[in-house]
Formats: structure tokens, C-alpha cells, sequence
């Protein structure tokens, strides 16, 4: 364990200037979006009294936003705003839209999130798109970098989820979402007060009247848009035009490439793909899986009763205390170039997700044959799996997408990298109605029918995503059908 921990220590020093600016700024963001995402289905369920299918829908389409609002945000940073300006707006924005989450009516529930949507937008390929500055494209850290920052920033993930129920269950949502501003406010400060080691990467703009007045109107455009969707359930025609511009997009910029960045993008568009196929089936610790904890799951500990939502900070949480050990043997990993170990630990990450499932199909089943709730147990074990999972392919598609991209293209392709989170998460709320209950579960007759529905969608969850585990490795074992591009091993 000492060694583990001086491992973790030492990179964590061995970073360059501006690094924890970064990482401090980016644990609020994910501080106040994981203050939502961890509460809204239950929000809606138990406060609102919506029903599954509604909540389900509502919560796929903000997920979608704050993933798919940085195609708009990532092209402004990069051809217009440049990276602070726009980094800064989307702290301000998100702070707006957790304070409006305070008035406890469904017309500001939508409003609040739409203000946190265009928020995200603005700010995640900025602070993404700093951070590959910071790594040349030679630098051996890369991958480290990107994987030690995702471990580190999920503080932030685990504070929200444990801070935020806390306070909700005991004092109310309204109070939850007040610290969730403050927090985010802090990052604001910290940013502005440590960007001056940045500076050589943030390629500031002198920004004219006229594109403050572009960014503005585009920002204020974006959230009664994203309102208008949320209420009018219209993500499918949204999702619809956002990929048909992408698309197009992508179409102009491979005609302009050249023949090698051509081949960069289909190595940036299959890792996408792989990655929207995970993102699917993991944000079901948003929906289904939240709600089989809440319904079918036992549980009791001793007296105590453990809340719902604490069961989403088990992936932040196993994510800090697991993260060095992942790490460690990630690097160990080799292979012919970056690409196919990278693809190799892609696989890695669809694999054990797909075990996760597994388990807690088992856990449905014990409800189905044995007639009593399954133990919290299985759930700890299979959220143990799950950050293994995130990090065995998140950061490493994050890191390879900066480090293909051509210069002055970062923002817009950590753009359509959101944008493929979008789709999947989009897909999670479309997927998520296969498990949508629709009867009360106040007996064990009705318990176990409900058991059946969740584990059902669990099996194909754990069926695809093994699936894709044996493409991927195949892609891999077949070296001429991996794209061939002039890279040294790093």
C-alpha cells in the first residue's frame, strides 16, 4: 500500500504549472453536475411524483445536453471566444441554473436545468482542450495525465453525491443545490486567480463587441432551446439535428484533411463509437439502477437505512481508492504504438462493465428465486467494478482524441466527443424505458415481477457490452484493420 500511495504521490507532484488550477476547477464543475444527476430521477419520482418514463426521458435529455451543447461551445472557443472566456461564461451559467433549481416548481426544474445544459457546454471542451495543451504530443504522461485527472476530479463526484443527499434528505433539495453554486463559484475564483501559469496555453482573443454580443445571444439562444425540448420531450428531434450537423461538419472537415489526419479521424471515430456503446450502459446508475436500489434491494444496515443515493457515490468513491492500483497496471500494458494498447484498454473497460451486470442480475434474481430482497452487497461489489471500467476507457479516449487532433480542430473534436456522450446518454434514456414500472411494488408478488423487468434490461446490458469486448479485441488481433499511421511506441 506504501508503495501504491508514494506511486500516486508522485505523479500528482510531477505535473506541470497550471495542472491543479485545472483539477480544482474542474472537481466544482463536477461537484454541481453530479449534485443533479445523483438527485433528479429521485427528485422527480418522490417530489414531483412523475412517473419512470417521464423521469427517465427528462434525465436522458439533460445528460444528452450537457454532452451535446459542446459541439456549439467547442467551435465558439476555439474560432471566436478563445478557451477562458468561454470556460468562464460556463461556470457562470451552471451557477445560474443550480440557483434556479432552488424554486421547487417542475417549470424551474426545466429552466434550471437548461441554464446548467448551456453551462456545460461552454465549459467542458474549454478546460478539456487546456488541459491537452498542457502534454506535447511526444510527452509519455499523456495517458497518465488524463487518467490521473479523472481519478482525482471524481472527489468532487463522491462530495456531491454523499454531501448532496444528505442535505436534501434532511433539510431539502433547495439547500443542496445552494452549495452546489458555491461550490462552483470557488472554481470561478480559483481559475481566474491561477491563470496566469495558463497563459501560454489559453491562446486569448481579443474579443470584439460584436462576438461578445455572438456568444451572449448564442448562450441565451441555447437555454430556451434546451428548455423547449426538456418541456415538449423533443430530445429525439434535437439529438436528430445536432448529429446531422456534426455530420456534415465532419464531412467538410475530412475533404479539407490531409490523407494521415484522415486516418486519425477513424481512429478517433472508432474509439468514439466504442465509447458510446460503454456510456449507454453505464448511465444506468442515473435510472434503472437507481431505481432497483431504491425499490427492490435491501437496504438495512444494522438500524440504519442507507439512502438511496448514496450508492452513486460508490463509483467516485471506489474510483479515489482504487484509481492508483488501475493506473499502475494500465501501464503495463504494451503493444504496437498508442493506438492499439490504447484500443486494448478499451476493451478492458467494455469487459469488466459487462461483469458489473452481471452482478447485479444476479442480485434481481435472488428477489426472483428466493422471495427476499438481495443484500446492498451485491450492489457495493458490482459499483467496485465500475470506476475499473470507467478508467480503462474514458480518459483514454479523452487523450486520444487530443493528442490526434490537428491543430486549431482541438476544441471541435472534444466537441464531437461530447457529442457521442450525448448519443449515448440520449440512448440511456431511450434504453431505460425496457425497465419502466408502471404498478406499485407493495407485496412480494409485485416485487418480484418488478425484479424480472430489471433484470432483463441488466442482461442486455451485460450481453452487449461482452459482445463488444470481442470486436474490439478482435480490431485489435488484426493489425491490418487498424488504421496504419506513422506513430512511435510511447
Amino acid at each position: 500500500m506504501k508503495n501504491l500511495l508514494r506511486h500516486f504521490n508522485f505523479k500528482l507532484g510531477d505535473q506541470p504549472p497550471g495542472f491543479y488550477t485545472l483539477l480544482y476547477t474542474e472537481t466544482c464543475e463536477l461537484y454541481g453536475q453530479f449534485s443533479i444527476t445523483a438527485l433528479l430521477i429521485l427528485y422527480m419520482t418522490q417530489v414531483f411524483k412523475t412517473g419512470d418514463n417521464e423521469a427517465f426521458i427528462c434525465y436522458g435529455a439533460f445528460t444528452a445536453f450537457i454532452y451535446a451543447i459542446p459541439l456549439i461551445g467547442g467551435y465558439l472557443a476555439d474560432k471566436v471566444a478563445g478557451f477562458k472566456h468561454t470556460l468562464l461564461l460556463g461556470i457562470l451559467l451552471m451557477c445560474i441554473g443550480n440557483l434556479v433549481l432552488i424554486i421547487p416548481n417542475v417549470e424551474y426544474l426545466y429552466l434550471g436545468l437548461a441554464i446548467f445544459g448551456a453551462g456545460c457546454g461552454f465549459f467542458t471542451p474549454a478546460i478539456t482542450a487546456i488541459l491537452g495543451r498542457l502534454y506535447a504530443n511526444h510527452d509519455k504522461q499523456r495517458d497518465n495525465a488524463f487518467t490521473l485527472y479523472y481519478i482525482a476530479k471524481n472527489l468532487g463526484a463522491l462530495l456531491a453525491t454523499l454531501g448532496g443527499s444528505l442535505i436534501a434528505t434532511h433539510y431539502g433539495y433547495n439547500y443542496a443545490y445552494i452549495l452546489s453554486s458555491a461550490v462552483m463559484l470557488s472554481g470561478f475564483i480559483v481559475f481566474l486567480l491561477g491563470s496566469k501559469k495558463l497563459k501560454p496555453y489559453l491562446d486569448e482573443k481579443v474579443v470584439s463587441k460584436k462576438q461578445i454580443a455572438l456568444v451572449l445571444s448564442t448562450s441565451i439562444g441555447l437555454v430556451f432551446a434546451t428548455k423547449y425540448v426538456l418541456v415538449a420531450h423533443l430530445a429525439d428531434i434535437f439529438m436528430l439535428g445536432a448529429s446531422i450537423v456534426a455530420a456534415f461538419m465532419l464531412a467538410k472537415l475530412y475533404l479539407i484533411f490531409s490523407k494521415e489526419d484522415r486516418k486519425k479521424l477513424h481512429t478517433m471515430m472508432l474509439a468514439m463509437v466504442m465509447m458510446v456503446v460503454f456510456s449507454l450502459f453505464l448511465g444506468q446508475g442515473g435510472t434503472t439502477l437507481n431505481l432497483f436500489i431504491d425499490r427492490i434491494v435491501d437496504r438495512n444496515l444494522a438500524n440504519f437505512t442507507i439512502p438511496t443515493s448514496f450508492f452513486y457515490a460508490l463509483d467516485p468513491f471506489f474510483m479515489i481508492l482504487f484509481g492508483s492500483i488501475v493506473m499502475s497496471l494500465l501501464e503495463k500494458i504494451r503493444g504496437r504504438n498508442y493506438i492499439t494498447i490504447g484500443f486494448t484498454k478499451i476493451a478492458i473497460g467494455l469487459g469488466v462493465l459487462g461483469l458489473g451486470f452481471i452482478i447485479v442480475a444476479l442480485a434481481a434474481q435472488v428477489m426472483i428465486g428466493q422471495e427476499v430482497k438481495p443484500s446492498y452487497q451485491f450492489i457495493v461489489f458490482a459499483y467496485a467494478l465500475f470506476p475499473i471500467a470507467e478508467l480503462s476507457i474514458m480518459p483514454i479516449v479523452i487523450s486520444l482524441i487530443t493528442r490526434l487532433s490537428p491543430k486549431g480542430y482541438e476544441g471541435f473534436m472534444i466537441g464531437i466527443y461530447m457529442l457521442s456522450n450525448a448519443i449515448a446518454s440520449y440512448l440511456t434514456g431511450q434504453f431505460s424505458k425496457i425497465a419502466t414500472i408502471n404498478f406499485t411494488l407493495d407485496s412480494i408478488s409485485t416485487q418480484i415481477m418488478g425484479a424480472k423487468i430489471y433484470q432483463h434490461a441488466f442482461l442486455i446490458s451485460a450481453f452487449a457490452l461482452l459482445t463488444c469486448t470481442v470486436v474490439s479485441l478482435a480490431l485489435i488481433t488484426r493489425k491490418n484493420k487498424m488504421p496504419q499511421l506513422a506513430l512511435e511506441q510511447r
